[in-house]
C-alpha cells in the first residue's frame, strides 16, 4: 500500500530485488591504513537498485540497459513519484509554517500540523530510499548513493511505515472533528479543544510506532565474509542487509501483512470517513433546505457548496489512493505463479504496482491542498505571510465586507469555517 507495499512480495517491487547485486568494492589501497583498520561494505539481498539493469555494459561501461518490466517503475514511481512528492514536500511544509501563525492557532490546525508532518517524514524518505535512487542508477548519477542509501534503508525502513500510517489516522481524526462542528457544534465548541487535539494527534503517533514494530523486526545485517589483506593489514567485512527469520514466519506474512493491513489501513478508515463525509453533507444538505432561500445570501449558498466539495474531494482523494493499494495487495497475490517463474510479476501487473505505489504519493502530497484550500482564514494568512505586498489591497477588500461564523470548532475559530458575508452598505440600508 506504501511503497514497499502492504503484501507477500519480497521482489515485485525493482527494489526488492531476490539476487543479491551490489555495488562494486573500493580498491582496498584506498582505505589502507595499516594498523588492523575495518572496513565494511553493504549489501541488500531484498532492496537493491542494481537489479535494474542487465549484466551486460558495453566496452565504455556507460550503457546499461534497464530490465524492460522495470522501466515501468521508473517512469511511474521514479519521476512521475519525484515530481509530486517534491511538491507536496513543499506545499505540507508551507502549511506546517502558516498554521503555526498565531492567528491559526485552533484543534484543526493542530491536527493539520501533525499530519503535515507525518507527511513528509513518508514522502521524504520515500524520495530517498526509493524514487531517487531509480533516476540516479538509470542516468548513472552518483553511484556512492547506493551506500546512502542501504544505510537509511536498514535504519529508516519502519519509519516510512509509521509516516503513513499516521496520515491514514490523522485524516480520520480530522474527519471526525469536522463532523462533530457540522453534527453538534455546541458540544464542539467545548470538546475540540487545542489540548485535546495535541493529546490525541500523540495518540497516533503511539499507535504508528506500535502497530509497525514487525516493521522493524523484518530486515537485518548479517556477516557473510570477512577478509584481512596482509599487505596493508585491512580488515574487508562484507555484510547483508536481508529478510530476517520473523519475515518469513506465517504470522507476518498472513496475519500482519494481509488481514492486519487490510482492517487498520483500508477497511476502518474507508468505512469512517465514508460514513461521516456521508453524514456531512446530509446535515448541509437538510440545513439549505430548512433554511427559506429569501433569508439565504448567495455568498453563503457559495460557501455551503464549498464546504461540501471538500468533503466529496476528500473522500475521493482518499478512498481511491487507498483502493489501488488493496487492489494492488489482490492482483500480486494472484501473480505468484507468474512471479516464481519469472523473478518477477507480468508487466501489467509490474505497471499497475507502480501506479499504485505512487497513488500513496499523492494521497500525502495533496493532504494540504483538500484541507487548506477552502479554508478562508488559511488563504487570508498566507497571503499576509507568503505576500507581504499584497497586504495593503487583501485588508482593503476586508473592510468593506463583514463575516458572521456559523461553523467553529473552538474558541479561537476554526480553519474551515462556513461564513455568511454581507456587504456594510446592504446592511446600512436594510437589505
Amino acid at each position: 500500500m506504501d511503497w514497499s507495499s502492504e503484501d507477500l512480495r519480497t521482489s515485485n517491487n525493482p527494489l526488492l530485488a531476490s539476487d543479491r547485486v551490489g555495488p562494486t568494492p573500493p580498491p582496498a589501497s584506498s582505505h589502507s591504513q595499516g594498523g588492523g583498520q575495518d572496513m565494511a561494505l553493504y549489501y541488500d539481498t531484498d532492496h537493491n537498485i542494481s537489479d535494474m539493469y542487465d549484466p551486460a555494459i558495453n566496452a565504455n561501461g556507460a550503457d546499461m540497459d534497464p530490465k524492460p518490466h522495470l522501466m515501468y517503475w521508473y517512469y511511474i514511481n521514479g519521476l512521475a513519484g519525484t515530481s509530486i512528492a517534491i511538491f507536496g514536500l513543499i506545499g505540507n511544509t508551507v502549511s506546517i509554517v502558516i498554521l503555526t501563525r498565531r492567528t491559526m492557532r485552533n484543534s484543526t490546525s493542530i491536527l493539520l500540523i501533525f499530519m503535515g508532518m507525518f507527511d513528509n517524514v513518508f514522502l521524504l524518505l520515500n524520495l530517498m530510499i526509493q524514487t531517487f535512487p531509480f533516476i540516479f542508477a538509470v542516468h548513472n548519477i552518483c553511484p556512492e548513493y547506493i551506500y546512502v542509501r542501504q544505510f537509511l534503508f536498514k535504519s529508516f525502513y519502519a519509519v516510512v511505515h509509521m509516516g503513513h500510517t499516521g496520515t491514514i489516522y490523522m485524516t480520520m481524526l480530522v474527519t471526525v472533528e469536522r463532523a462533530m462542528v457540522v453534527m453538534r457544534p455546541l458540544r464542539a465548541k467545548y470538546i475540540c479543544t487545542r489540548r485535546r487535539a495535541v493529546l490525541v494527534s500523540l495518540g497516533v503517533l503511539v499507535w504508528a510506532v506500535i502497530y509497525n514494530i514487525p516493521r522493524c523486526l523484518e530486515y537485518g545485517t548479517q556477516v557473510i565474509h570477512q577478509e584481512v589483506d596482509p599487505a596493508s593489514n585491512l580488515t574487508t567485512t562484507e555484510i547483508i542487509v536481508g529478510k530476517t527469520q520473523f519475515a518469513h514466519s506465517n504470522f507476518y506474512n498472513v496475519h500482519y501483512l494481509v488481514y492486519f493491513n487490510s482492517v487498520f489501513h483500508f477497511i476502518l478508515p474507508f468505512l469512517v470517513i465514508c460514513t461521516l463525509n456521508a453524514m456531512i453533507v446530509a446535515r448541509l444538505v437538510s440545513r439549505r433546505r430548512n433554511v427559506p432561500r429569501n433569508q439565504r445570501s448567495n455568498v453563503q449558498a457559495e460557501n455551503e457548496v464549498k464546504l461540501t466539495i471538500m468533503v466529496l474531494s476528500l473522500t475521493v482523494v482518499f478512498c481511491v489512493c487507498q483502493l489501488f493499494a488493496a487492489i494492488e495487495l489482490i492482483i500480486v497475490q494472484l501473480e505468484k505463479d507468474y512471479k516464481a517463474e519469472l523473478g518477477h510479476c507480468s508487466e501489467p501487473c509490474e505497471a499497475f504496482s507502480a501506479f499504485a505505489e505512487t497513488m500513496t504519493i499523492v494521497n500525502s502530497a495533496t493532504n494540504f491542498l483538500l484541507y487548506s484550500i477552502f479554508g478562508e482564514k488559511f488563504r487570508r494568512a498566507c497571503i499576509k505571510y507568503m505576500c507581504p505586498f499584497l497586504k495593503p489591497a487583501h485588508q482593503n477588500g476586508l473592510q468593506q465586507r463583514t463575516s458572521q461564523t456559523l461553523l467553529t470548532s473552538s474558541y479561537r475559530g476554526e480553519t474551515f469555517q462556513l461564513h455568511v458575508t454581507n456587504s456594510l452598505e446592504n446592511e446600512r440600508y436594510g437589505t
